[in-house]
């Protein structure tokens, strides 16, 4: 019965947009070369979907997705959104933080492991 009850809300945040559904993906985002690193969309009755998209790094976390997941989670509260569910494009949902990205800052002197 539950299985049934998150299928039918699923359905309602992956179906085409509606006049109920908008996204969010602004010019103030952070985008990569593709397209925006996280994109939110809000569907009927209080469900939204965040996604990750960094597939070719796992959906790996850096600072710029950091701070739009946290732009993201002010909207969804502001809207009282009461589900979000929670995905990452390609085969992983998300493999953590980027170490590698971490890596280079260290290497070129940044305080990027500071503020990660």
């Amino acid at each position: 019965m539950a299985a049934n009850r998150v299928q039918t809300i699923a359905n309602q945040v992956v179906a085409a947009p509606t006049a109920a559904t908008s996204r969010s993906s602004s010019a103030s985002s952070t985008t990569s070369d593709i397209g925006p690193l996280v994109t939110l969309e809000h569907g009927a009755g209080g469900v939204a979907e965040l996604k990750l998209c960094r597939p070719k790094k796992l959906n790996s976390l850096n600072i710029p997705m950091i701070h739009d997941l946290k732009k993201y989670y002010a909207e969804l509260a502001e809207k009282r959104t009461k589900c979000v569910f929670l995905k990452g494009e390609g085969r992983a949902l998300c493999a953590g933080g980027d170490v590698q990205e971490v890596q280079e800052g260290i290497y070129a002197g940044t305080t990027l492991r500071a503020d990660f």
